[in-house]
């Protein structure tokens, strides 16, 4: 039996300045291959990355270069920073968030 698809809206502000790339022309085939989900990329030209709404930080990576906050419709939004960015093991990155908080949209959420 399927089960019925539900709808969200969800209001996002842009989490960074830069130049916006489609999903699809990543050069990494997890993202341009939506396997983690659809999506946008941008190629920053700003440091700092603002959440892009209102929810919690339920995934703080331990290298510091990706973090998922859950919104309150139950989306959950992943904001990955680069490519191949684990091997950096944390080095540049500084977090402005913790696991199992709130984080409101337009706020910093991480610098790099």
């Amino acid at each position: 039996m399927e089960q019925p698809q539900t709808t969200h809206r969800l209001r996002s502000e842009c989490p960074l300045s830069g130049v916006l790339v489609p999903i699809e022309r990543v050069p990494d085939p997890v993202f341009s291959r939506k396997m983690v989900g659809d999506g946008i990329a941008l190629d920053p030209i700003s440091e700092s990355l603002l959440a892009p709404c209102d929810g919690e930080v339920v995934m703080l990576h331990a290298a510091n270069h990706a973090l998922t906050l859950a919104t309150a419709e139950g989306l959950e939004v992943l904001m990955h920073i680069g490519l191949d960015t684990i091997n950096l093991k944390g080095k540049g990155f500084s977090p402005r968030v913790k696991n199992r908080r709130q984080s409101q949209g337009r706020h910093p959420a991480h610098r790099f």
